[in-house]
């Protein structure tokens, strides 16, 4: 019923998948090509703001990445991605207030430990 639409579905996929992977393979080819140019000095300059346009441009496409593959989700799929994520951030969020409270505590008792010290074994250095 659905075959020859599930078909061009694929297909057409196939081709955007391999097109991408065509772009990204010029991609890598020009950047060494482009590398092997620049003298042994500005390979250990300090970053670029090319470099930088560079991370972003990667960080920007792979964030239409995952936008794309999560709009391709059917609605229950996404409810799935979307209550693990809220799992997810939960737990991080309870890990780092749990090393937080962990290191106000150590800090209190080295406060109380420190100044025992200096009321019963400072005092006695006094004398």
């Amino acid at each position: 019923m659905n075959q020859p639409n599930f078909q061009t579905d694929w297909k057409k996929r196939l081709e955007e998948l391999e097109a991408e992977v065509e772009a990204s393979a010029n991609g890598t080819y020009n950047t060494h090509s482009q590398q092997s140019n620049f003298s042994e000095e500005t390979k250990f300059a300090e970053p670029s703001p090319m470099d930088s346009n560079k991370f972003s441009n990667k960080a920007s496409a792979i964030a239409s990445q995952v936008r794309n593959w999560f709009n391709q989700l059917p609605i229950i799929g996404k409810i799935i991605v979307v209550v693990v994520g809220i799992g997810i951030s939960f737990s991080l969020l309870k890990t780092i207030f749990q090393l937080v409270t962990s290191l106000l505590t150590l800090a209190i008792i080295a406060g109380l430990g420190y100044a025992g010290y200096q009321y019963f074994i400072g005092s006695k250095n006094k004398s």
